[in-house]
């Protein structure tokens, strides 16, 4: 059985990594190409505007929240 640092399965979790990264953006590739052949770009505009900033806003709090934490992490541990 290999070990967890191997470099094989470096390799393999990397060729999966890419495979999901590719796919998932190769997803969103028909809906444009609709709203193009429709001539439909007002709601795919505004959609893609509030899941920016949503994501934006999301990521963050998650570094507000982790800072935070480590910060009161270290003051209760070490004083």
């Amino acid at each position: 059985m290999a070990s967890w640092n191997s470099t094989s399965l470096e390799i393999v979790y990397q060729v999966f990594g890419w495979t999901a990264f590719v796919s998932w953006s190769i997803s969103f590739y028909p809906q444009v190409i609709l709203n193009f052949r429709r001539k439909r770009f007002l709601f795919f505009f505004f959609l893609d505007f509030f899941c920016s900033i949503l994501s934006l806003l999301s990521f963050s709090l998650e570094i507000l929240v982790v800072t935070y934490l480590e910060l009161l992490i270290n003051v209760v541990l070490w004083g």
